[in-house]
């Protein structure tokens, strides 16, 4: 089963897809030119002392994103033996 979420929530060192990307600002078109776009592998590299930014690797370049940036993009992955892997939030943030 595919479980869709946004890519803020994805723990480290966890790969997903990108599925959508929420913002129609021009925010969303520096995301884009970044290579963060529908169909692209991402996995979440590293996360900052207090959580943001994180830093998530895309195309072989690692980008930084805080929390509203991030939390416009939808990502998606598969279960991996029956848990849930996305579960809460890494570092316990909520």
């Amino acid at each position: 089963m595919k479980l869709r979420f946004p890519l803020w929530t994805l723990p480290l060192g966890k790969s997903g897809i990108i599925s959508s990307v929420n913002s129609e600002s021009a925010t969303a078109e520096r995301i884009r030119n970044l290579g963060l776009t529908e169909g692209a592998g991402v996995r979440a590299v590293f996360f900052a002392p207090f959580g943001d930014p994180r830093a998530y690797e895309v195309n072989r370049s690692v980008v930084a994103l805080r929390r509203k940036q991030a939390s416009e993009i939808i990502v998606e992955t598969e279960e991996e033996d029956g848990e849930k892997q996305f579960q809460g939030h890494a570092g316990g943030e909520s």
